[in-house]
């Protein structure tokens, strides 16, 4: 039997986690696969902690962040969904923390595997993300066809609100290389 306090603490649970079910179940594309693992269970459990080192991450924590992905990433079978996830965030985590090398080891795997599965739309994202950290380390050319691959993907799909980001990214990637009048149309 629930006391009336045990009551209110899961509904307030359960609030929360509704509120955050947007945050969480974006972590990685179910539409045609299902879900991130075969068992729900595991599924929600690893949407839960992606969700969860990206909290961490925000709130100026993002070695406690890396640490939780690094874990999940080490439950994940090879070449998995889950997997993928998991690299996209670690990827743009290690990014944010100047760690080009360790984002292109983990976003290059997530944009194949998300390619071979068939995602475009993870595929988009990942590339724009992938895009940023090649612009980083001065990789102009790779920069510039993954943009272009993500605004091609937007356009196509009418992704309207997605595009001001790609050609955000595209002007950057023009300005750093001292192209100014492309960068100008770009922004």
């Amino acid at each position: 039997m629930f006391r009336p306090s045990t009551r209110a603490a899961l509904a307030i649970a359960a609030l929360a986690l509704a509120s955050a079910a947007p945050a969480v179940l974006a972590a990685c594309p179910t539409a045609d696969t299902g879900g991130l693992v075969e068992d729900e269970a595991a599924d929600l459990q690893l949407r839960l902690g992606i969700a969860q080192a990206l909290a961490w991450h925000s709130d100026h924590q993002t070695a406690r962040g890396l640490e939780q992905l690094d874990a999940l990433l080490a439950a994940q079978p090879s070449g998995s969904l889950g997997e993928a996830c998991v690299r996209k965030e670690r990827g743009w985590l290690r990014f944010s923390e100047d760690d080009t090398e360790g984002a292109l080891r983990d976003l290059i795997p997530a944009y194949e595997q998300l390619r071979l599965r068939h995602l475009p739309e993870e595929q988009a994202i990942v590339a724009g993300r992938l895009a940023t950290v090649y612009a980083g380390a001065r990789e102009f050319e790779q920069a510039t066809d993954l943009i272009d691959e993500t605004i091609a993907h937007f356009t196509a799909t009418r992704a309207h609100t997605r595009l001001p980001a790609a050609y955000d990214r595209l002007g950057k990637v023009h300005a750093a290389q001292g192209h100014w009048s492309d960068a100008l149309d770009a922004f």
